[in-house]
């Protein structure tokens, strides 16, 4: 199902499609026939940011940190029973470097350069969340 922002929906594609939790991950039409689950985004997950100050007047030397939400929030519908909804919410929640500071600290283990929705580990946890929800609505 096509959300009314196409760039949500498409990240969602994306992202089902990557975690391997299911078969095929196909966008459909809205009347589509023939499958067993449809998703829809439920929310938009995202960072708030701010324009940083420090970072700028000293050049990269004082470092800033913003807190980042990365994820997916999305609704899956049985198709066999569409009155029972599983909402199911996938949230990263990080800090972002700003500054010099950050080229040390992204060469620790816990923290990395990129999407963190791109990450082996954010695509297994909601794989695993996705099996989670679906156990507890049979």
């Amino acid at each position: 199902m096509k959300n009314e922002y196409p760039a949500y929906s498409d990240k969602l594609y994306t992202v089902l499609k990557d975690c391997q939790a299911f078969d095929d991950v196909v966008m459909l039409e809205p009347d589509s026939q023939g499958v067993k689950y449809t998703a829809a985004v439920n929310k938009h997950v995202y960072g708030s940011a701010g324009i940083p100050f420090l970072f700028l007047i000293s050049f990269g030397i004082i470092p800033e940190f913003a807190e980042e939400n990365e994820g997916v929030s999305f609704v899956l519908m049985d198709v066999s029973a569409p009155n029972k909804p599983i909402y199911i919410d996938v949230i990263w929640r990080q800090y972002t470097i700003i500054g010099w500071y950050a080229l040390i600290a992204n060469l620790l283990p816990w923290r990395g350069w990129g999407d963190p929705v791109a990450s082996t580990e954010f695509k297994q946890r909601l794989k695993w969340e996705i099996f989670q929800h679906l156990e507890k609505a049979k």
